[in-house]
């Protein structure tokens, strides 16, 4: 196959910002931006030393090339057209993202940032829920990184040294736990991740370091085992709750945080349930396949609610119908009937409305609800709130899965009835088991030997 080369120098790779820069100070019009894109691509393709096919690639009919580092170093990573416009238009797009060399770490995690955008479709769910992982890390580097030496040192003149005093600084200016530590590690590490792979370090400066020797410097996370609830106190809210739903029928909150105390449903699971999700014939049971997505938008500043097809952990299922499930469907169904006989949804949401001066009725309810009443009633019941052991609506899903586990001795049916794996209910959901189960369980092991 034939090719031709193209040749440029490295003292080019400062100049494609200012380039585009200087055209764009004499205004923002399509044209003019434009004009800058078009510099910018005659520039990197004059300069950098490609060597372009003459002609597509028998095999697959596509135009191969490798690209280059920052120093015009060819580098092992390849990318594909089907012609040669659509060629330099991607080795245009690479090299446009590589002009790094000067980058400090604070302008190399936003490029990162940005770059886990590419490879998922606009508004799909997966760019949703990319998008509030995004703002998680964003809300991390404000924390640990922002006004700090490291944020605008160059990435380049990193050491491993440099990243190790960044986490003992941190360790020691916040009392932080296992997973806010997790949080400052994974975005130094997306980081140099992202620099690396495209060729402004060499490797992955992050990887060289011993995390094992940081333990000591963390706060000891509170023990799974406690953060549950007590018999009394669950007898004391469910009084509650029916106490509640008796003064109010038409609020459906307290109905659907009483569904989450005896299901230990996800508060997510809950908001897009509808009234067909019950389900009838040989195997009854409440089908869980949507969840409600917050989603931040941290350049806007606002919170939108999204409802997606699929459980947090992508296990949809079905919950059996229990006698206590059956037993509450049996309280709540006509009153909900009675109240909002056309809303599809299982819990419709009921606002006040300032514009109409009138109640909006038959929606559905939000993400922050079940939490929000679940404030309200702890504070009631005099429920302390310990922030070293912290137990929100989620806790009800710890009860609810240990006794599952002893009553079925049975992990792998009790994940797959919650929604969890079997790791991860070992790991977070199992508490203290009560006195009575050990006696048992030792006293039939005992027997079994005698």
């Amino acid at each position: 196959m034939n090719s031709h080369t193209t040749h440029f120098s490295n003292d080019s790779i400062h100049l494609v910002n200012d380039t585009e820069s200087a055209i764009l100070e004499h205004g923002d019009s399509a044209l003019q931006e434009e004009m800058a894109r078009e510099t910018t691509k005659r520039k990197i393709l004059s300069e950098y030393n490609f060597t372009f096919p003459n002609g597509p690639c028998k095999s697959d009919g596509y135009y191969h090339l490798h690209l280059h580092d920052a120093h015009g170093r060819t580098i092992p990573r390849t990318v594909k057209a089907k012609t040669i416009e659509e060629l330099q238009e991607k080795i245009y797009q690479y090299h446009r993202d590589l002009l790094a060399l000067d980058l400090t770490f604070g302008e190399m995690f936003q490029r990162a940032q940005e770059d886990v955008f590419r490879y998922v479709k606009p508004n799909s769910e997966a760019y949703l829920s990319k998008k509030n992982s995004a703002a998680r890390r964003q809300q991390h580097y404000n924390r640990f990184i922002q006004g700090t030496r490291w944020a605008n040192m160059k990435v380049r003149s990193f050491t491993p040294m440099d990243i190790d005093e960044l986490l003992v600084y941190n360790l020691h200016r916040y009392d932080l736990r296992s997973r806010a530590f997790a949080g400052l590690k994974s975005i130094i590490n997306m980081t140099f991740t992202y620099a690396a792979s495209h060729g402004c370090i060499e490797h992955n400066l992050f990887r060289e370091l011993d995390m094992k020797k940081y333990h000591d410097l963390l706060v000891p996370d509170a023990s799974v085992r406690e953060r549950g609830f007590s018999d009394e106190e669950m007898d004391n809210i469910l009084d509650y709750l029916h106490a509640k739903q008796q003064q109010d029928p038409r609020c459906t909150t307290s109905w659907a945080l009483e569904l989450v105390v005896i299901c230990a449903l996800r508060r997510g699971e809950v908001p897009p349930l509808l009234l067909s999700d019950i389900r009838g014939g040989t195997q009854p049971g409440l089908y869980l396949h949507q969840s409600l997505l917050l989603v931040k938008d941290t350049k806007k500043k606002r919170i939108d609610y999204v409802p997606v097809s699929h459980t947090k952990t992508h296990k949809n299922r079905l919950y059996p119908m229990s006698d206590q499930l059956q037993e509450f469907l049996g309280r709540y169904l006509p009153v909900r009937a009675q109240y909002y006989p056309t809303s599809p949804y299982l819990f419709p949401a009921r606002r006040w409305d300032n514009k109409t001066h009138h109640w909006d009725e038959g929606g559905m309810i939000t993400d922050q609800t079940i939490p929000s009443y679940y404030t309200r009633m702890c504070s009631a019941l005099g429920i302390r709130k310990d922030p070293l052991c912290m137990r929100g609506p989620h806790a009800f899903r710890r009860n609810a899965i240990t006794k599952t586990l002893v009553a079925s001795g049975n992990i792998d049916l009790t994940a797959q009835l919650f929604g969890n794996s079997p790791d991860a209910i070992r790991r977070s959901y199992l508490l203290d088991m009560d006195y009575d189960a050990k006696l048992a369980a030792l006293n039939s092991c005992q027997r079994k030997e005698a």
